[in-house]
């Protein structure tokens, strides 16, 4: 009997411990508290040319008693929150001159409303050949010097008055900007230029039959059954037409044969031409010049140790 009743309190504990660990497992493991849900960490942008200066702590205060007042500044531990720091060095002096092209690009932008006298000039509308284009500031047009009523309500429309010291100052709440990012690789590629007409490219164009083209390789041109039409910067010693006409064949015929050629089909009927191009004389020889010059720089670093161990040898009989 007393087995019976051993065996039933054990297999209770058992069947009170897996309720109670399954209502922990529903509660996350954190015993009823509340611990919030998982999810991903806010992330603040980094913005443009600034760098981060993590959190830190450092020590105020001086561990000695200052020789010269007899003071004693307790030593604290302080601590610092994260801040957004430029990546460059700012002066003063340049600050100023950056809030001076912030203040005088609002005044422009007013003088060109309506509102404050309404002088367009101030703001660019069209491009030189009279074409809309997106309103810009025009910074060639400099500010007024003695200005009228309605320009000086626009220069006064910028500042408050220090209620306190009755000092005049810029409205710090309208100094807003907006700033722009050229990328010059990507704006002097051609089908970004501003004129539409030079977007394409060369091969776009319908080729005028009866343009003169200044070709300056070696040119030939063959019909389909071998014979020389015409050819360019080919030049022939010879004084026969006979021989001269020879030349100009074998010429365009080595051309072909080393694969310096292509077709111009003339017509539907299947009819070509073969152009065979090679170096000019003119190319041939500005392939040299690399070499001719550096045989002059040899010649004159030999000069120059020939004249140097001469000047030796002189100093030395002396």
């Amino acid at each position: 009997m007393k087995k019976v009743t051993m065996a039933l309190c054990l297999v209770a504990m058992i069947c009170l411990t897996g309720c109670f660990g399954s209502k922990l497992a529903k509660g996350g493991g954190s015993g009823g508290e509340v611990t919030g849900v998982g999810g991903r960490g806010f992330a603040e942008p980094t913005p443009f040319g600034m760098t981060l200066v993590k959190r830190g702590y450092l020590r105020m205060g001086t561990e000695q008693t200052d020789s010269l007042w007899g003071k004693q500044t307790p030593v604290k531990d302080i601590s610092v929150d994260g801040f957004w720091m430029d990546e460059t060095e700012v002066t003063n002096s340049k600050y100023k001159q950056f809030v001076m092209w912030v203040r005088d690009s609002i005044l422009r932008t007013r003088l060109a409303d309506p509102s404050y006298g309404g002088d367009e000039t101030y703001m660019i509308t069209e491009d030189k050949n009279g074409d809309p284009v997106t309103p810009h500031l025009n910074w060639k047009k400099s500010l007024p010097r003695k200005p009228n009523e309605d320009e000086q309500r626009a220069i006064e429309s910028l500042y408050v008055t220090n209620p306190v010291t009755g000092e005049k100052m810029l409205d710090a709440s309208q100094m807003n900007y907006r700033y722009e990012i050229y990328d010059y690789t990507t704006a002097a590629l051609r089908r970004n230029r501003l004129v539409p007409e030079e977007r394409d490219l060369n091969t776009d164009h319908v080729v005028d039959p009866n343009e003169v083209v200044m070709i300056s390789k070696d040119t030939a041109y063959i019909d389909d059954e071998g014979q020389v039409l015409d050819y360019r910067n080919l030049t022939v010693k010879e004084k026969s037409d006979a021989k001269a006409a020879e030349t100009i064949a074998r010429r365009a015929r080595s051309m072909k044969e080393a694969g310096n050629y292509f077709h111009i089909y003339l017509d539907n009927t299947g009819e070509y031409i073969d152009v065979c191009f090679g170096e000019s004389m003119m190319l041939r020889r500005l392939a040299y010049y690399p070499y001719v010059q550096l045989g002059v720089v040899l010649i004159f670093v030999v000069v120059s140790i020939f004249a140097l161990l001469s000047s030796k040898r002189a100093e030395q009989n002396k």
